[in-house]
């Protein structure tokens, strides 16, 4: 690894990602494990670390955005 001290820019480099998430990581592994489908979603803010301003409405919408994820994958899935 080219970046020892910063494995984000690494996966980045890797993968394309903008953020690393290891709290979904954990139950990924479990549910793979037991053979339960599994999809993770996060809204990531900096907001409150960094004073910026948060609509309080964002909430609202992200959570709307991750059942119409959720409702759409189910429906692929046939359940």
């Amino acid at each position: 690894m080219e970046y020892p001290d910063r494995p984000y820019v690494y996966l980045h480099e890797l993968t394309g990602s903008s953020c690393e998430e290891m709290e979904s990581n954990a139950v990924a592994q479990i549910c793979t494990n037991y053979g339960i489908p599994f999809i993770a979603i996060r809204i990531l803010s900096n907001a409150a670390i960094h004073n910026e301003f948060f609509a309080p409405e964002a909430g609202d919408a992200c959570q709307k955005y991750v059942l119409n994820v959720a409702e759409e994958y189910m429906k692929q899935r046939g359940k």
